[in-house]
């Protein structure tokens, strides 16, 4: 008996053994993945998580609107009450006293359906979608290039700083390139012949739709597959061809029923209204707002949007800016990779290898028209640039490519070399990628003192979490008052008067209004606005009662002295 059993024991680590030897890249990249998601969820894992930054605060307010009130359309009585608009300071465009988003809607639904499944969700979700992108990330790749490129591509994507930083945020330039990427990789099926199912062709609709919800600027990546789709026309079927494109359409077309709802107009997003761009047409299109001529119109204003900075870029190119520039925002983060991305490109022209040369005229187009579109167009200085800037997140398109294209390169070289230098030179630059992320995170990048920023309001948040929920909070923004979800705040770098003590005089008579309606009012500071003072000194019917006092923070309540 128990010669049986140890002989069953032995079979079965036996069959472990055959099946970790046959699967041990696949349960290689299922552990990565794994990590990649702890890594990009940190903050929210270490309940750090909050809508830090003010796109995200946005997002953040407009969702649970649409969960309290059903609307995409934010409205504060109390706002009414006010010169200042104070209570609308999180983003977005005011008209007729209601705040309308300037977000994408696609992130505020996903925001939404997060929230209604738990506070910490939505972060979660993102750091999901974000982990998705880098898993089809190496689908695609390995359709196109082989696996061993496909890994270390993705493996030194997935650990850049641009993908940490940005994969815990409730901002959607990474949900965004991530379901592009997806579609990317079941168009990557057809155009590659390797399969040419139905389902390949629903499924690249579906998410490049999703894409378009996401970022509306995706839709010109979309089009810029059209030289790649047209070289293999023969191999595509145009039966399936057209429904996909139908689909596309469809899933698109509640976001002109939300336009119209919002703006009255299919072609006007938030965005339009909140910038509003001039365009120079003829009085008789002009005057015709709500005829063909006045849709027209609309639809040119939506790609002026989209695309003016790219159109202006001829006319005021410089070439210093772009090279000073493009240190900034690709070299520093990649250092290096950017010449092994210019050889790997000449490499492909030269070979001719039809995915690859069709992937490199996609990839290079769509690059140079980013870069274009993005850059700024003033010269940076090393004083004024900041890694954590918001450029690096619309980027994430432009490092995969530049990354795909230099490991192929890299590759390419290394096969010239020994076997084990070829490993040497795969090690070396995981390796510099890692020491360069890790330096942005906790150098130039302030990813570190961000974290510690989150962890603090996070704090701030359970603590106002216990006070009366009508209660209203006075801050600005140097306590990331856009990180306060619990209670209504108030904004006083609102009230833009040049003397301190008018400000104050102004902010005073507002709490006083608000006093007389019943509600409690906080004071959030830390010697900076000055406003305790300001009422202790001139305001003898007020008491200031100091109820929290932190290292970073301290809260004061506010009330009427009893008569």
């Amino acid at each position: 008996m128990i010669y049986k059993s140890n002989s069953k024991i032995k079979r079965i680590f036996e069959k472990i053994k055959f099946f970790t030897l046959k699967n041990k890249l696949e349960i290689f990249l299922f552990f990565f993945f794994l990590l990649i998601f702890v890594i990009y969820s940190w903050d929210t894992i270490t309940d750090s998580q909050c809508p830090f930054q003010f796109d995200a605060h946005e997002t953040w307010i407009f969702s649970k609107n649409l969960i309290q009130n059903k609307s995409l359309i934010y409205s504060d009585p109390l706002s009414e009450l006010f010169e200042h608009k104070i209570f609308y300071h999180f983003g977005g465009f005011i008209s007729n006293n209601k705040l309308y988003t300037i977000r994408t809607y696609g992130i505020i639904f996903l925001t939404y359906l997060g929230l209604l499944l738990g506070y910490k969700v939505p972060f979660y979700l993102i750091s999901l979608l974000g982990t998705i992108g880098v898993i089809f990330l190496y689908l695609f790749a390995k359709n196109i290039f082989n696996k061993k490129i496909a890994l270390i591509s993705t493996i030194i994507f997935s650990l850049s700083y641009p993908m940490i930083n940005w994969s815990n945020q409730l901002i959607n330039n990474v949900p965004a390139f991530s379901l592009f990427i997806t579609g990317l990789y079941f168009v990557s099926n057809i155009l590659t012949n390797k399969n040419n199912r139905l389902s390949n062709y629903i499924l690249s609709a579906l998410f490049f739709s999703l894409t378009f919800w996401m970022r509306y600027e995706y839709l010109i990546f979309i089009l810029f597959l059209i030289p790649w789709i047209y070289k293999k026309r023969k191999s595509i079927k145009l039966k399936y061809f057209i429904i996909a494109i139908l689909v596309f359409i469809f899933l698109l077309t509640p976001i002109l029923f939300l336009n119209y709802h919002l703006h009255k107009s299919p072609f006007t997003f938030g965005y339009i209204e909140a910038r509003q761009i001039p365009v120079k047409l003829p009085d008789k299109i002009v005057k015709n707002e709500t005829g063909k001529n006045g849709v027209l119109n609309k639809m040119i204003n939506t790609f002026l949007w989209l695309y003016h900075r790219f159109l202006l870029m001829p006319i005021r190119f410089d070439f210093i800016i772009l090279i000073n520039n493009l240190k900034y925002y690709l070299y520093d983060i990649f250092p290096g990779l950017i010449i092994f991305s210019i050889l790997g490109y000449v490499v492909i022209f030269k070979g001719k290898e039809k995915s690859k040369l069709n992937f490199a005229i996609f990839s290079l187009i769509s690059s140079i028209f980013w870069i274009f579109k993005l850059i700024p167009g003033r010269l940076l200085k090393p004083e004024d640039i900041k890694i954590e800037s918001p450029i690096p997140r619309y980027f994430l398109i432009v490092y995969c490519f530049v990354i795909l294209i230099s490991v192929f390169f890299i590759f390419y070289l290394s096969k010239k070399f020994t076997k084990i230098m070829h490993y040497l030179i795969i090690i070396l630059l995981i390796t510099i990628t890692i020491l360069n992320t890790s330096s942005l995170l906790m150098g130039k990048g302030y990813t570190v003192f961000v974290h510690n920023a989150k962890k603090q309001i996070c704090k701030i948040n359970l603590i106002l979490k216990e006070f009366p929920k009508n209660s209203i909070v006075f801050g600005d923004r140097r306590f990331f008052l856009h990180g306060i979800t619990e209670r209504k705040t108030l904004d006083l770098s609102e009230i833009l008067m040049k003397e301190e003590k008018e400000n104050c005089k102004i902010a005073t008579n507002y709490i006083k209004t608000l006093l007389n309606l019943n509600y409690p009012i906080y004071i959030i500071e830390k010697n900076y606005l000055n406003l305790t003072n300001y009422i202790q000194k001139n305001e003898n019917d007020l008491i200031i009662e100091k109820v929290i006092s932190e290292d970073y923070f301290e809260i004061y309540k506010i009330f009427y002295r009893e008569k």
